[in-house]
C-alpha cells in the first residue's frame, strides 16, 4: 500500500499540563503523539454550537409559555380546551427542538451520557451568558 509521505507540518501551542495528558492518552492508545492527535482531531465530529445555543434559547421561551398556561389552570382550578391545544403545541415545539439538540450533539463514538450532559451544560452557559446567541 503506497503511503503519501508526510511533508507538512503543523504546530500547536499546548500547556505542559495539556501535553502531559494528551501523551499520557496517546501511550494507552499505543500510538505516536503525533498520530494521536492526527486520529483524534479527524475522527470526530465537530460541535457547531452557534444554533444550539439559539434552540435552547427557544425551549426557555416556549418553557415560559408553558408555566404560563400551568398558571392559570392553577388559579382557575381548570384548563380551556384553546390552552390544551396550546400546550400541546409547545411540548411538540419542545420535543423537535430537543431532538436537533441531541442530533447534533449526540456522536455514536462519544456515546456517554456524561459527554452529553458536559456539552449541554455548557451550551446553557452561553445561553445564559449571550442570551439569543
Amino acid at each position: 500500500m503506497d503511503r503519501e509521505k508526510k511533508t507538512v507540518e503543523i504546530c500547536v501551542r499546548v500547556t505542559p499540563a495539556e501535553k502531559k495528558e494528551l501523551q499520557e492518552k496517546a501511550d494507552a492508545a499505543h500510538l505516536s503523539l503525533s498520530r494521536y492527535m492526527v486520529k483524534s482531531a479527524s475522527d470526530r465530529k465537530m460541535l457547531q454550537t452557534e444554533n444550539i445555543a439559539k434552540l435552547i434559547y427557544e425551549i426557555r421561551k416556549i418553557g415560559i409559555n408553558v408555566n404560563q398556561i400551568a398558571h392559570v389552570a392553577n388559579g382557575q382550578r381548570f384548563i380551556l380546551q384553546s390552552d390544551l391545544v396550546s400546550l400541546n403545541r409547545h411540548m411538540d415545539a419542545v420535543i423537535e427542538i430537543t431532538k436537533k439538540i441531541l442530533k447534533a450533539t449526540y456522536d455514536e463514538k462519544e456515546a456517554s451520557i456524561k459527554t452529553l450532559e458536559r456539552k449541554i451544560d455548557k451550551l446553557m452557559e452561553r445561553v445564559n451568558v449571550y442570551g439569543d446567541g
